[in-house]
């Protein structure tokens, strides 16, 4: 998933992964309706009414580790991640547009001063911190407020072995989100 906005002359691309999560432009983000579809899986609690993330390393996320694989609407969202080891995981994603555009994304979950965090490196850009501020069984939610989109990122594994992701936060002053739902890549 883009963590970063990428400017209006540019295609509108955004994941998270992540986050892996994909805002681009053949995956747009759509307004964020005051609570999510009962699809949509588990909202996002605000990081205030968290409770303190003990996690410090990312074997907490080993859950998340292995290829993933979504298709839809003639593009491809794959988001891959390595297992922890030393408590950090290394992810990456690469999204096809249904016309070959490609955007690509590197991430880490690691140590950081806020305890853990997400870190995403869009198009291989410097990267954006997300601190993880919640973390229950195979849910994990990551924040930036101060991030332009998405400032928040949340990853959960549902039964039957579905990651699901969702990106949000506010562009130009409206909230919009974007969902993903990969299968494991293979399988």
């Amino acid at each position: 998933m883009t963590a970063c906005r990428i400017p209006r002359r540019a295609p509108a691309h955004a994941r998270v992964a992540g986050a892996a999560l994909l805002v681009s432009s053949f995956v747009a983000p759509v307004p964020l309706a005051a609570e999510p579809p009962a699809t949509a899986g588990p909202p996002a609690a605000p990081a205030a009414a968290s409770a303190p993330v003990p996690a410090t390393s990312a074997d907490a996320l080993a859950w998340l580790a292995g290829a993933w694989i979504e298709r839809r609407d003639g593009a491809v969202i794959e988001e891959q991640w390595m297992a922890p080891r030393g408590g950090v995981m290394l992810g990456m994603s690469r999204s096809t547009g249904p016309d070959g555009k490609v955007f690509f994304e590197f991430m880490r979950i690691a140590p950081s001063a806020a305890g853990l965090s997400y870190f995403a490196l869009p198009l291989g850009r410097e990267a954006a911190e997300f601190p993880l501020v919640a973390l229950a069984g195979r849910r994990a939610v990551f924040e930036n407020a101060a991030h332009d989109f998405p400032q928040r990122i949340t990853y959960w594994l549902e039964e039957g072995g579905v990651l699901r992701a969702r990106i949000e936060g506010a562009v130009d002053g409206t909230l919009q989100s974007a969902e993903y739902r990969w299968s494991r890549a293979g399988g």
